[in-house]
């Protein structure tokens, strides 16, 4: 009988098999799923990789665009969101025109292409928005086109040795979902495809479906492992009730006690307002050593209004120097321009005390302060839009969702499962934390 999946091929136990002659050397033996990454990049074979936040996707798709450009192709880094392609184009920069240049054999060029930015289009390695490849793809075909139209030069696409799909879920985004399917099917089979996502639904069904587009089988390669676990909790009336342990066992009789203390309190006094809350969480998260924490939420608004709810200062008066002399460093050149802008005016008052935001929306310098903050861990509370997950790689101590529920073009409905494991899984910093806290605060 015919196998429902024939284009698939499943490899998730050990690799043993050894690249001859690999396109780069990475000072670690890598994980099973990393090495069975590398073996299959090395045959020209397509990959879709599902593999938690943190556990080293980076480096399959490293090695993938080495082995490309190796072979004198062009490789091009696809992302959802264009913070994204910003923070790669910089990480990439550093690797392949300095690290691994020795490697490959050669200076590698890198090039960067987003609605904002066009540096360097015809580079080595080009990092873009999926948006981006996807018109490019259109341009082929769009014989009354005009200079000025085009993305790229006309032997761009056919120049494409690989493209790496980075948060390749984003397939099941109702509003933007097309774009990854049109890009898929408009490319030509002999592009190898690199799909890395921290999960998926129905993996084998999507892989197959890849296969069965351009005729190639596609090797899924899994893994549940995370360095660092996750515990999930429940956040009701000061107390935390675990529903989730480390091995992913549900705790079912917590979380019916913590919806019945949430009710209760409720029912018979006055709901507690978000000032109380949010108060009282981070005071909560303090005392109990739960600190950086990042509080998600999905409107730039509430971003804006929670953090400045933080009456507490939770920084020492050392950090608070050393946080007023970095913004400083920064700010100097542009503070006559900016002190005028009540944004950057929050933002300075917020940041001394270990409190900030960070959206869409906020100005790109001040954006890049916060970050260097929070990465140094002068920030302790940090409020942010689900982008931050996506485009901004920063792990912390403690995740805490402020509501499980986003609005879409059909109005709101829950945070998808691949939603929630992205940004909880930004929970639990390698080699500093035995395991990473995510909790649920229901804010009114």
């Amino acid at each position: 009988m015919e196998s429902k999946f024939k284009y698939v091929k499943v490899l998730d136990g050990e690799c043993n098999k050894e690249v001859e002659n690999p396109a780069i050397k990475f000072p670690f033996k890598g994980d099973n799923f990393q090495r069975h990454s590398f073996y299959c990049i090395s045959k020209d074979e397509n990959i879709l990789v599902t593999a938690h936040t943190g556990s080293g996707k980076t480096a399959v798709a490293v090695y993938g665009i080495a082995h490309c450009i190796r072979k004198g192709k062009r490789a091009v880094y696809t992302s959802p969101i264009k913070a994204l392609s910003n923070q790669k184009y910089k990480e990439f920069k550093e690797l392949f025109e300095v690290k691994f240049s020795e490697d490959i054999g050669r200076p590698v060029s890198v090039g960067l292409m987003t609605g904002d930015n066009k540096i360097n289009p015809d580079a080595d390695c080009v990092i873009m928005t999926t948006e981006i490849l996807r018109n490019a793809l259109y341009d082929i075909g769009d014989k009354g086109r005009t200079k000025k139209d085009e993305y790229f030069e006309d032997n761009f696409i056919n120049s494409i040795g690989c493209v790496v799909f980075d948060e390749v879920h984003y397939i099941n985004d109702k509003d933007r979902g097309h774009v990854w399917e049109e890009t898929i099917i408009l490319l030509d089979s002999s592009i190898n495809l690199i799909m890395l996502s921290a999960t998926i639904d129905r993996a084998k069904e999507f892989a197959n479906w890849i296969g069965s587009n351009n005729e190639k089988i596609v090797n899924l390669i899994p893994t549940n492992h995370r360095v660092v676990p996750l515990e999930h909790f429940m956040y009701s009336d000061n107390n935390l009730y675990k529903i989730l342990s480390k091995k992913e066992q549900f705790y079912d009789n917590n979380f019916d006690e913590a919806c019945r203390v949430q009710k209760e309190i409720e029912k018979n006094r006055k709901k507690p307002g978000n000032t109380y809350l949010i108060n009282e969480s981070v005071k909560f998260l303090k005392d109990r050593n739960l600190l950086q924490a990042i509080f998600f939420t999905f409107s730039r608004k509430n971003c804006q209004k929670y953090a400045k709810m933080i009456k507490i200062n939770l920084t020492t008066p050392e950090e608070s120097i050393e946080i007023e002399r970095i913004f400083r460093k920064y700010m100097h050149k542009y503070e006559e321009d900016y002190r005028r802008i009540p944004q950057y005016n929050t933002i300075k008052d917020l940041v001394v005390k270990g409190i900030s935001f960070h959206h869409s929306g906020l100005l790109p310098i001040l954006k890049e302060i916060v970050e260097i903050l929070f990465q140094m861990g002068l920030i302790k509370v940090l409020f942010a839009t689900e982008t931050f997950a996506v485009g901004v790689n920063m792990p912390t101590r403690t995740i805490v969702f402020t509501e499980i529920e986003k609005h879409s073009n059909e109005g709101r409905r829950l945070l998808r499962t691949e939603e929630y494991k992205q940004m909880s899984g930004r929970a639990g910093r390698r080699g500093l934390d035995k395991y990473g806290t995510v909790i649920i605060l229901p804010l009114y």
